[in-house]
């Protein structure tokens, strides 16, 4: 098995049992340590992946891009995407359409309840892991057994 396919069963694993982070801890009254709370993102469903697919395309970088970024090329993307970002990630936490209506409060909550460099990890671990991989086999299958190809059409089988 080669690096290439090793990363992407990794990149499955992650998505099937979701890529957690901290929130901030709450201080609770009459209890002495915070609360630690997480959360954790799972593989969406296909309408939560087409608008995340829609969310990545209007900002206009690629994740290698991104990857390579100075400190004031970071600082400018946050000032100008995160609240793009926030709601990808949200879109990957509510992932029943039942509860779209919900994803404008929770990425207000990760914009101001979870640290940039945690929200910035998942964000880059969730861009990382979605891809078309799926789709190109459900579509080559497809092409393969398309009865209304010329080639078959003109061979008669």
């Amino acid at each position: 098995m080669d690096a290439q396919q090793v990363q992407l069963e990794a990149s499955e694993v992650l998505l099937d049992i979701g890529v957690s982070f901290p929130v901030t801890a709450l201080r609770v009254p009459f209890r002495r340590e915070p609360l630690a709370l997480r959360a954790t993102m799972r593989r969406p469903t296909l309408g939560a992946r087409i608008r995340i697919a829609r969310e990545y395309l209007r900002m206009g970088v690629t994740a290698a891009e991104m990857e390579t970024y100075t400190k004031e090329q970071q600082l400018a993307f946050v000032a100008g995407h995160g609240a793009a970002m926030s709601r990808i990630v949200a879109y990957g936490l509510v992932r029943s359409k039942w509860w779209l209506w919900l994803i404008p409060p929770v990425a207000w909550l990760l914009r101001w309840w979870v640290d940039e460099r945690m929200l910035a990890l998942a964000f880059m671990q969730f861009i990382r892991c979605m891809g078309t991989e799926d789709f190109m086999n459900i579509i080559n299958c497809i092409e393969k057994s398309n009865p209304m190809q010329l080639s078959r059409i003109a061979k008669g089988s």
